[in-house]
């Protein structure tokens, strides 16, 4: 199971603390491949992880489904070439 996946499950069960550790695990994964928007994006499920709202945290592991794609595609490149 990947880290969007698992995040995904665990806003299902409200589980605060393991979504603020997968979430660290992703960002810093973002931040050593140089995917600077999707490490901001995981800034924003942090700050509302602290207000616990599940729409704003469902909304932004929606917006990594979409940036993920890109950054795979360019990271293929980048080491394909």
């Amino acid at each position: 199971i990947n880290h969007l996946d698992k995040l995904a499950e665990l806003i299902q069960v409200n589980d605060y603390n393991s979504i603020l550790t997968t979430n660290h695990r992703l960002k810093g994964m973002c931040a050593n491949i140089g995917a600077l928007l999707m490490r901001q994006v995981c800034i924003q499920i942090e700050e509302a992880v602290d207000t616990q709202n599940n729409d704003l945290i469902n909304k932004n592991i929606r917006k990594l489904n979409l940036i993920l794609p890109d950054i795979m595609y360019l990271l293929k490149q980048e080491y394909n070439s």
